[in-house]
């Protein structure tokens, strides 16, 4: 029998697997998937479409078929509207944007204006009333 605690036990077994566990991820090779990406397949095909050969040998420029270079065409033009679209959308913000600020302007000039009218208005009142209680203290 053994003179250490379990929870010392426990702790030590659980350490030796915890070490095992990382021993086995080391030890495991590279996956079938990175493998064939690194040779330009894709990771998850059934049957490798040509035979494994070193980068060095490989041909080095691809042949792109008609169906290849139509793909590549639809999406250059879906690009070129997709920024078409977006050019629009840009530019009807930008209208919307300056009629918003001239709309804007114009309210804040008006509220000058007003603002102004009425500052005169009591301003004339404010005087007229002065001008009357002068009057009313000169009488005595």
């Amino acid at each position: 029998m053994s003179l250490e605690s379990p929870a010392v036990a426990r702790s030590r077994r659980d350490n030796t697997n915890t070490h095992k566990r990382r021993e086995r991820k080391r030890n495991v090779s590279m996956g079938v998937g990175s493998h064939k990406r690194s040779q330009g397949e894709a990771a998850f095909t059934q049957t490798s479409h040509a035979p494994p050969l070193p980068a060095l040998l490989r041909p080095q420029f691809q042949v792109f078929g008609e169906e290849n270079l139509n793909a590549i065409d639809r999406r250059l033009r879906r690009g070129e509207a997709e920024r078409m679209e977006e050019k629009k959308i840009q530019e009807r913000c930008a209208r919307v944007r300056e009629r918003r600020n001239a709309e804007s302007q114009r309210n804040i000039e008006m509220i000058q204006k007003r603002t102004a009218r009425h500052a005169s208005a009591a301003g004339l009142v404010e005087e007229r009333r002065l001008r009357a209680e002068f009057r009313q203290l000169c009488r005595w």
